[in-house]
C-alpha cells in the first residue's frame, strides 16, 4: 500500500491514529516513509498490509498542511467490492489504484 502526499517541507511525518491515539509502528517493520526532494512529495510504503494496518494515516510536514486517508486493509474482497461511502478499501488489488486515487484527492 502506498500513500502519497505533495509536501513543500523536507521530511513527512507520517502517524497511525487508532481511536485518537497515536500508534507507533516502528515494531512491525516492513512500514517505511520515502521523501523526494525534487518532486517535493513522500510515500508512505506499508509490505504485506494486513486488517491490523487499518487506520487513519496523517501526513504531518513541519512547514505544511497535514493530509490524512483513512485505511481499510480487507481480506477477500473483490476490486468491486471495494468502494463503500467516502472510504478507501483495499484488499488484493493492485496498491497503484490507491496511489492514483490518493493522488487525486489529497494533491489538488
Amino acid at each position: 500500500m502506498e500513500l502519497k502526499h505533495e509536501l513543500w517541507a523536507k521530511l513527512c511525518y507520517v502517524v497511525k491514529y487508532r481511536g485518537g491515539d497515536v500508534i507507533n509502528y516502528s515494531q512491525r517493520g516492513g512500514i517505511n516513509v520515502v521523501t523526494e526532494k525534487q518532486t517535493k512529495t513522500s510515500r508512505l510504503l506499508i509490505s504485506r498490509a494486513t486488517p491490523e494496518d487499518s487506520g487513519n494515516y496523517t501526513c504531518s510536514p513541519s512547514s505544511s498542511d497535514a493530509a490524512s486517508v483513512l485505511v481499510h486493509v480487507l481480506q477477500g474482497e473483490t476490486p468491486a467490492a471495494m468502494q463503500h461511502s467516502a472510504t478507501v478499501r483495499i484488499g488484493t488489488i493492485d496498491f497503484t489504484l490507491l496511489i492514483l486515487f490518493l493522488c487525486f484527492v489529497f494533491v489538488r
